[in-house]
């Protein structure tokens, strides 16, 4: 009991060491395996913060290994707003009629990945939080197969139910959530159902939605964007990835309906004269378009992107990847978009010559370059050497055969970097990488997968450099210990 003493007590001083306690999650792990039952012999567990209490509780209730029963009351604060029970097993029946009884403003609640959590428990939770809760997730609650009086949870505006599979009672408490500002369904198509009247009778009954998530319904067609564009005039974010049934019209219905819109990330069938309407979107500030099918390759794609840039200069993420873009949306990427704060280049062959254009964004926290096998030595040089991009901290330099080592030596000049995938690079040798290591102090990640130059002695040798570097080194590794010498 001596450790569950210490973390109690923590020499009288919780308050003041309230986050040095929450950090040190070695000592939480062990001491939450002793509570359970045994938790009323500690009264001083009363006098945590609620943040204190709130860690203690979720390592509980997420841990198959840990017994629950009332005493967990001690660890609940009545003032509490929200509970985050993403992937308990634990938290149903008895013990979430507790928590209800105990917490009555809940604003807030996840049951995430919560395998047991059955209809039943949706009930205890509507009828205690009725006028109250605001936020919902039960995403991939398999065992939910519907929502009996979701409705009457007046004040319900954000709601996520990725995972659980659409039905005719769903559909029909769903339509009638008028409040819903936020609608995540990723994932939530039954196999073999086209949900396209499903998904127009619930949008158009919502009005106030501002944020959805249809990604993964294979089924829908552009009549159900066109519905949604329509009947919600005050759409921010939208994301529709992998909705392959999906056309450029959609893209046109998104760009004529939504002034307001922030974020929109897709993957389908796209082409440039359907994406000139995205120029009528001057909020956005992430567009993610990576991966899009391109039905006419030679279709305005380039002058369409600029447009858009052009017309959007709070950009913030831009994911271009595998369009095939050219040089002239690199120069205008660097003369337009000062905020942006996230590239990805991917798989873009035909660009090199203004990579250098980058420079001037000076924000920029990831890059993404990988897959660009054709890019040329210099162009690399040119964007690197003698310059430091000094927020960024994630590179992604894969499969990009063109460097050599004047490039890697270079790279050593972005000094915050964290994370760096050379993976396949060829030119990388041991020196190489241990320079990089030694150099970029701040780096956690670093990938070196199939870069043949790379030796056992080498990988020990980086991992004697820094030792907290998770180094991945092989394609069935998917990550070497994270500190040499851990027990």
């Amino acid at each position: 009991m001596d450790v569950l003493q210490r973390f109690i007590g923590l020499e009288q001083d919780v308050q003041r060491k309230s986050y040095q306690v929450r950090k040190s999650a070695s000592l939480v792990q062990i001491a939450i395996q002793r509570i359970g039952s045994e938790l009323k012999e500690f009264p001083g567990v009363t006098d945590l913060n609620s943040g204190i209490k709130q860690d203690i509780l979720r390592w509980l209730v997420s841990d198959t290994r840990n017994h629950i029963d009332e005493s967990i009351e001690l660890l609940l604060d009545p003032n509490t707003k929200h509970f985050d029970f993403s992937n308990s097993t634990k938290v149903q029946g008895r013990i979430l009629q507790i928590i209800v009884d105990t917490c009555p403003e809940v604003v807030a609640l996840s049951f995430s990945s919560a395998l047991k959590f059955t209809p039943d428990d949706f009930q205890i939770v509507r009828q205690a939080y009725q006028e109250c809760l605001q936020f919902l997730d039960i995403s991939r609650c398999f065992i939910i197969d519907h929502f009996d009086d979701l409705h009457q949870m007046t004040n319900l505006q954000h709601l996520s139910i990725r995972g659980v599979k659409l039905c005719p009672r769903m559909v029909n408490e769903l339509s009638q959530c008028h409040n819903l500002i936020s609608l995540n369904m990723r994932m939530s198509q039954r196999p073999g159902t086209n949900h396209s009247p499903d998904i127009i009778r619930i949008v158009s009954n919502l009005p106030r939605l501002q944020h959805i998530d249809l990604s993964a319904f294979t089924s829908i067609q552009d009549d159900v964007i066109l519905t949604l564009t329509n009947s919600c005039c005050d759409l921010k974010l939208i994301i529709l990835r992998n909705c392959h049934q999906l056309t450029p019209l959609s893209i046109q219905h998104i760009g004529n309906n939504c002034p307001n819109l922030v974020v929109l990330d897709v993957v389908f069938p796209i082409d440039g004269s359907a994406l000139m309407h995205l120029k009528k979107c001057p909020k956005l500030r992430i567009l993610d378009l990576g991966s899009c099918e391109l039905p006419d390759p030679g279709s305005n794609i380039d002058e369409a992107i600029i447009g858009i840039i052009e017309s959007c200069p709070e950009l913030e993420l831009l994911d271009l990847s595998y369009l095939g873009i050219g040089d002239e949306v690199i120069r205008a990427i660097g003369n337009n978009c000062s905020h942006l704060q996230s590239l990805s280049l991917s798989g873009s062959s035909a660009i090199g010559l203004h990579l250098e254009c980058l420079r001037k964004c000076v924000d920029l926290t990831h890059l993404d370059l990988s897959s660009n096998a054709r890019m040329s030595n210099d162009a690399f040089f040119g964007l690197f050497h003698h310059h430091t991009f000094h927020s960024l901290v994630h590179l992604n330099l894969k499969d990009c055969a063109g460097i050599r080592p004047n490039v890697i030596e270079a790279i050593t000049n972005q000094e915050n970097l964290e994370r760096l995938n050379l993976a396949s690079v060829k030119v990388l040798t041991d020196d190489l990488a241990l320079m990089i290591v030694e150099r970029l102090v701040h780096l956690t990640h670093f990938d070196v997968r199939s870069c043949i130059m790379i030796t056992n002695d080498g990988r020990q040798k980086i991992l004697e450099a820094n030792n907290f570097l998770s180094l991945y080194t092989t394609s069935s590794d998917q990550r070497m210990p994270a500190t040499l010498g851990d027990p």
